[in-house]
């Protein structure tokens, strides 16, 4: 699991708010490896926020197992999406990928 960081800059809300989104990202990411993390791993780094981990944990869960894996199959560098061509992939989320397109 990578370790998400916070800000001490930003009020406690925002800074957990942002925890929880790198947390199910990274859970996602994890997931689509192959690996199978539990929400306990989650929890025990993070006791505070146990109850907001397993609430959006289950949540990204519960989209993982509905997005079919071969959703992205044809989205590769060079394949035309309405007027574009990806070119390159950029970078990856919880809720997809993003490509550098013409």
């Amino acid at each position: 699991m990578t370790e998400p960081t916070r800000e001490p800059s930003r009020t406690p809300a925002i800074a957990d708010e942002e925890l929880l989104g790198q947390l199910a990202d990274d859970f996602a990411v994890r997931r689509r490896r192959g690996e199978h993390p539990t929400v306990d791993e989650y929890i025990a780094k993070y006791p505070p926020l146990a109850e907001r981990i397993r609430k959006v944990l289950s949540a990204a869960a519960m989209i993982e197992q509905t997005v079919p894996l071969d959703l992205t199959a044809g989205e590769r560098p060079g394949s035309i999406i309405g007027r574009y061509k990806l070119l390159e992939r950029i970078g990856e989320g919880g809720f997809g990928v993003v490509y550098m397109a013409e």
